[in-house]
C-alpha cells in the first residue's frame, strides 16, 4: 500500500521531518553517529526493515535535513549540519533520549531522601518496565520495606510526587507498598503473571525484587 504524500512539507516542516516513528528512529540513529552510515546500517541500529529505512530517508532526502554522499557501492547518509532546523532538532533528539533517565533519577533521588534502610527496594513494574507503555499509562511503582508501616509511609512520599512529576514529565505516578514478610507470603502462592511482571522489573532502588522476594 503506497504511503500517503506529504503535503505542506515548507510550511510545515517538523511534521514531514519527524512525522512518523520510523523517521524519528532514522534521525535519532544519524544524530548520534560519529560518521556518516550506510543505509544498512541505520537499518541495523534501529532494528527496522530496510525497506521501512529507505521510505523514512527518501522523506528525510527530499526535506534536506539529511544528505547522501558518496561511498563505494552503497552510499552514505548524514545530518546535513546546514540545514536551517538541525539545530533544533538535535536538540529535541537529545532531549526526548534524556526523558526517562532524567525522570528515572528522579525516582531514585526520592528514594533515597531521607536515607532509609527499611526501604528495601524501588522498582518500575508493569508497561513502563517492558517499554510498551502507551500515550496515558501509568507508571507503576512497587515498593517493598521491612514492615507494613513502613511501605505506607514510602507510598505517601511518592504519592505526594504526583503533581510535580505529571507537570514535569506527563505521566501520573501510580506507587504500591507492602512489608516484605506479605509480599513473600504472596509471592509462596504466585501467578504466572505476577511471576512474569516482577522478572521484567526495573529497579530504581535497593535490592532487585526477585532477590528479596525468594528470600535471598
Amino acid at each position: 500500500m503506497p504511503k500517503n504524500p506529504i503535503t505542506a512539507a515548507i510550511h510545515d516542516p517538523i511534521s514531514a521531518i519527524l512525522g512518523t516513528r520510523g523517521k524519528v528512529a532514522v534521525m535519532r540513529v544519524l544524530a548520534s553517529a560519529a560518521n556518516p552510515l550506510q543505509q544498512r546500517e541505520v537499518a541495523r541500529r534501529t532494528g527496522m526493515a530496510l525497506r521501512t529505512v529507505e521510505l523514512a530517508l527518501d522523506d528525510l532526502l527530499a526535506s534536506g535535513i539529511v544528505e547522501r554522499l558518496a561511498g563505494g557501492r552503497e552510499r552514505l547518509v548524514q545530518v546535513r549540519s546546514s540545514h536551517r532546523l538541525t539545530p533544533s532538532i538535535l536538540a529535541v533528539l537529545r532531549a526526548g533520549a534524556d526523558h526517562w533517565p532524567a525522570l528515572r533519577s528522579e525516582l531514585r533521588a526520592a528514594a533515597t531522601t531521607p536515607h532509609d534502610p527499611a526501604l528495601l527496594s524501588v522498582a518500575v513494574v508493569g508497561r513502563v518496565a517492558t517499554r510498551t507503555e502507551r500515550i496515558g499509562d501509568p507508571l507503576d511503582l512497587l515498593l517493598l520495606a521491612a514492615d507494613g508501616p513502613t511501605a505506607a509511609r514510602w507510598v505517601a512520599r511518592f504519592a505526594s510526587l504526583g503533581d510535580t512529576v505529571a507537570t514535569r514529565f506527563g505521566v501520573t505516578l501510580r506507587p504500591i507498598g507492602y512489608g516484605l514478610n506479605a509480599a513473600r507470603e504472596m509471592w509462596a502462592v504466585r501467578t504466572s503473571a505476577a511471576e512474569q511482571t516482577v522478572r521484567e522489573a526495573e529497579r530504581v532502588h535497593g535490592a532487585e525484587l526477585l532477590v528479596l522476594l525468594s528470600g535471598g
